[in-house]
């Protein structure tokens, strides 16, 4: 699937981000008749980006920045900083220099907390921003004399995130205000064309709008007519608003509130954002938007003559392993349906895995590597779209708000109960498993007081909900909000577990410290359960480079305990 995107007019290229059924990471350069022209394998590319010109692209990847020669894909250049981490790299309107967010690995800091600037002409590393406060997603202005970024912050007990304005030239920084206990977030093309306004989104719960502040006085100047917008940013060209929601684009005139046009996207996919906002790029035509959609499908919207996908996502499915899909739901406690993808191997071994994905909000992927290694070793495979899940509507996806932790965590045991009395298998071995935010909820379903597993398994696992996703996910109100981080945390529920666990876990990951699994690792072991807990040296997020190791791991721990 096609996971992230770049487009470069003055060539006509794209580079797209590209993860394969092997989970192997690969970006491609394609033109627009989606002719591949070159590609490059790498198990940790993330972001790729264009240089101005098109003849050069960056993208960073397991704590280094990487440049590549557009005509060969050949690397000519790694960026890296001695005991930091590196990340999320926009190039300079001139293309001499990279904007990057960094943190310093040896003080075991959860988030890259500066931005800092790299310069082509001799190799020099600037620090752009120095505080406590956690500073990333950084985007250039046209002009090449201002960033604006996210800083996010603690604020009690929660994580909000306000944008910042840095000038480069005269070391002077402008952080906006915004309502209490909200957050905001910025994406591409988040500047004016004259540089004079920034657009930003507002957001807390399942509240959100658009701003568009005067970047000199930090004035809200004008304000969204929608109330649940995805994302905003300028059309480069022409000034326009481009306003996204879940279920559609709409086009501004400033100062009017009115679209003057508007794509329904349930026709389509909503558009896809990522970490740095939407993926969504603009033709100096007035008439043409290009976009990433979260069916992994690249989209042509000619404002005049309709939307097509034109760009699809290539054929993935492991054809090596064969299997039945079975879908189904069952009716959670509360009453809400809960649809399960069962996956069913040619030779059955009488066991089962229920497999959560990760997120909150992301799509089941059918074609995971991990759901394959499993499947070819006779597993059965459980994979339900607990509340929060993207692809199965608003109210699934909504029903999950301040209920991060504690309601989806209810899904997955009701889950595994269900499918022992669906399917009358009240002594067959169950394991539960999940990574990312799935394995945050596997840590908790193994702490419940209904659970009915065999045993865990946990890979690249947080330790709690995303920071960025606190403000949806986690009450609102600063005494609950404390309880909830109480109650809803593995690292303080550790001693509750009473099946045998394994950890899979990066030296250099940030979603989870390696002393917090090695915690987690600690306390269950003091219940007299057995945990394993393998630390893979050098990697991050994702375990992309170790992944042999991992799945030896995985199917050793699962003969070892389910028999």
């Amino acid at each position: 699937m096609y996971r992230d995107a770049d487009l470069n007019l003055a060539t006509n290229r794209l580079l797209l981000l590209y993860q394969d059924s092997d989970d192997e990471q690969i970006i491609f350069i394609k033109d627009l008749s989606d002719t591949t022209i070159a590609q490059i394998n790498d198990p940790y590319a993330q972001g790729p980006r264009w240089s101005p010109d098109g003849q050069k692209f960056a993208y960073f990847g397991n704590g280094r920045l990487y440049i590549h020669r557009t005509s060969d894909a050949q690397r000519i250049r790694t960026i890296e900083m001695p005991d930091h981490q590196t990340g999320f790299c926009e190039w300079s309107p001139s293309g001499e220099s990279l904007i990057f967010s960094a943190y310093n690995t040896t003080t075991n800091m959860k988030h890259p907390p500066n931005i800092y600037e790299y310069d082509f002409a001799d190799e020099s590393i600037t620090q752009v921003t120095d505080n406590q406060d956690v500073d990333r997603f950084p985007k250039w202005n046209h002009a090449g004399t201002h960033i604006a970024c996210h800083r996010s912050y603690q604020d009690n007990d929660q994580y909000l995130t306000q944008i910042a304005v840095v000038s480069l030239q005269q070391q002077h920084e402008r952080v906006f205000q915004k309502q209490d206990g909200f957050s905001q977030r910025i994406s591409l093309n988040c500047w004016s064309p004259d540089d004079s306004q920034l657009i930003v989104t507002e957001y807390r719960k399942d509240v959100s709008r658009l701003l568009i502040y005067e970047v000199a006085t930090g004035e809200i100047v004008w304000t969204g007519e929608a109330t649940d917008a995805v994302d905003g940013c300028f059309d480069p060209y022409t000034g326009r608003v481009i306003a996204a929601t879940k279920n559609s684009l709409s086009i501004y005139e400033l100062p009017s509130q009115t679209p003057i046009a508007q794509l329904d996207l349930t026709r389509f996919a909503p558009v896809k954002t990522t970490l740095c906002g939407l993926v969504l790029f603009f033709a100096p035509d007035a008439e043409t938007i290009y976009f990433l959609g979260w069916d992994f499908r690249f989209y042509r919207w000619q404002i005049h003559h309709g939307c097509e996908a034109f760009i699809d996502q290539p054929e993935s499915i492991r054809r090596d392993t064969v299997f039945q899909r079975a879908d189904y739901s069952f009716r959670a406690s509360d009453g809400l349906d809960i649809p399960v993808q069962r996956y069913l191997p040619a030779q059955i071994n009488g066991r089962a895995i229920i497999f959560l994905e990760g997120g909150p909000h992301e799509a089941i992927n059918p074609d995971s590597a991990i759901v394959a290694q499993l499947l070819a070793a006779g597993y059965e495979v459980i994979r339900p779209a607990y509340r929060g899940c993207g692809g199965y509507g608003d109210d699934h996806a909504d029903a999950n708000r301040q209920e991060c932790g504690r309601a989806d965590v209810r899904d997955v045991v009701e889950c595994g109960i269900d499918w022992r009395q669906r399917f009358n298998k009240p002594d067959a071995p169950l394991a539960v498993s999940g990574f990312s935010y799935g394995g945050y909820l596997t840590f908790l379903a193994l702490t419940h007081p209904d659970a009915v597993w065999t045993c865990g398994i946990t890979f690249w696992g947080a330790t709690m909900v995303p920071p960025l996703h606190q403000a949806a996910g986690l009450p609102s109100d600063p005494a609950e909000h404390r309880q909830a981080l109480e109650e809803r945390s593995p690292v303080k529920q550790a001693h509750r577990i009473h099946f045998p666990l394994l950890i899979l876990h990066g030296d250099r990951d940030t979603t989870a410290k390696t002393d917090e699994v090695t915690l987690i690792r600690d306390r269950v072991r003091a219940s007299n359960m057995p945990c394993r807990l393998v630390v893979f040296e050098g990697e991050t997020h994702g375990l992309y480079g170790a992944r042999p190791k991992m799945y030896a791991e995985m199917l050793a721990f699962l003969d070892e305990h389910m028999g």
